[in-house]
């Protein structure tokens, strides 16, 4: 039974967010409920898109930052340069 809990946490955890935007959309618009493997479907698209592009945009960040503290034709400027 503790494993059992071990595994289910986690994946709620992770589904939480896809139900919870599956259930916003069927509480505003009059379409009707798939049954539930089409729910737990439906939950896993928002979760796969919200996990898509956090992955690109912490890429994106991080690349966008190493590409900023990198020195650029050799030009930047190191701590033991005065500036000059």
């Amino acid at each position: 039974m503790d494993d059992l809990v071990k595994d289910i946490i986690p994946l709620l955890h992770y589904l939480i967010p896809g139900f919870l935007s599956t259930w916003i959309f069927y509480s505003l618009t009059a379409f009707k409920r798939p049954d539930t493997f089409g729910q737990i479907v439906q939950a896993l698209m928002p979760v796969t898109w919200l996990r898509v592009t956090n992955c690109t945009a912490g890429y994106v960040s991080e690349t966008s930052r190493n590409n900023l503290l990198s020195p650029v034709n050799g030009s930047a400027l190191s701590p033991n340069s005065t500036g000059s």
